[in-house]
């Protein structure tokens, strides 16, 4: 009996694995908040990436500036963050560009993720900030697109999926990035 139990339960994990490997999941979301403080004060507040962006999560483990000092906020600025999401710990190394203050920026970052100190699987990620008008409200949007992409490959799409249907990693995105823009608001608001 205890050997028909693994069969048909390696069985399902070899299916569930195959259907897995044709089925890579990307996460993809976007989370605003409307600021009411002036536009430079957010671009000062969403630029700092040492300070108050570290700050802005209790998952940001390590943020710091790693291209030469005094270079300021620019196209090509490299940062380096360890953070957790959704109980996973990611170390990115980012890079920043399209930085049209006090507008918008993009960032990106080839992230590895690991559990329990065992390297799991190196996404590549990104972002899309943006400081807009709005038409009804007071004060100004305050938007972060972010995104993930797996690897193209067996294990990429197999953790995909199951990173999406068991792990819930787009709400945890959209979660931890909500954190961050409500941080911002809270403290300019408060000024």
């Amino acid at each position: 009996m205890n050997r028909m139990i693994m069969a048909c339960a390696t069985f399902m994990l070899v299916g569930l694995l195959i259907f897995a490997g044709f089925d890579l999941r990307k996460v993809d979301v976007t989370e605003s908040v409307v600021v009411d403080a002036p536009r430079t004060e957010i671009w000062g507040a969403v630029t700092d990436f040492e300070g108050i962006f570290h700050r802005a999560n209790d998952a940001h483990i390590l943020t710091e500036i790693t291209s030469r000092p005094g270079t300021g906020f620019v196209d090509g600025l490299r940062f380096l963050q360890v953070e957790t999401v959704g109980g996973i710990k990611g170390v990115l190394d980012g890079r920043v560009y399209d930085v049209f203050p006090p507008t918008r920026y993009r960032w990106s970052a080839e992230t590895t993720y690991s559990l329990l100190g065992i390297d799991i699987v190196d996404v590549f990620e990104g972002g899309d900030l943006r400081i807009e008008k709005t038409n009804s409200e007071k004060g100004w949007r305050l938007s972060h697109r972010v995104y993930g992409v797996f690897p193209d490959s067996f294990k990429g799409r197999a953790l995909s999926w199951f990173m999406s249907a068991f792990m819930d990693i787009e709400s945890d995105a959209a979660r931890h990035t909500r954190v961050e823009l409500e941080y911002v608001k809270k403290k300019l608001e408060q000024r």
